[in-house]
């Protein structure tokens, strides 16, 4: 009887202890996860940030097709965009609010359903 009881009383343990360890795996699983996801952010947050990056969206600004009026105001930069399709206006005020560039001012007027306009100030 007390044999059985042991028996018992060994097997009751080994079930705890492989739960415990299968959730401390499985802890161990979500933070490894957690952690490779914050890595890949900072990764993306430091391209962002680089100076080339900027560089890269200032010319792709100055070129852009529908560019109307580019002046230069001191030290910075003026530029209006007009005319444009609702999916162009988007992907400009996207571009321009997610990069990190300067922007001193900025105004985002949508003309009816289908066209807007976006004027930006730039420091350089």
């Amino acid at each position: 009887m007390l044999a059985v009881m042991i028996t018992l009383a060994l097997v009751i343990m080994s079930a705890i202890m492989a739960m415990w360890e299968n959730t401390a795996v499985s802890e161990l699983r979500n933070e490894y996860v957690l952690l490779t996801q914050q890595s890949e952010e900072i990764k993306l947050l430091k391209s962002r940030w680089s100076v080339e990056e900027s560089k890269t969206d200032f010319e792709y600004l100055k070129n852009h097709p529908l560019l109307s009026k580019q002046e230069r105001r001191g030290t910075n930069v003026y530029l209006e965009y007009d005319n444009l399709s609702s999916r162009e206006f988007d992907s400009l005020s996207n571009k321009l609010l997610n990069s990190m560039l300067n922007i001193k001012k900025i105004s985002l007027k949508r003309n009816g359903i289908s066209k807007g306009t976006i004027s930006v100030e730039i420091e350089l």
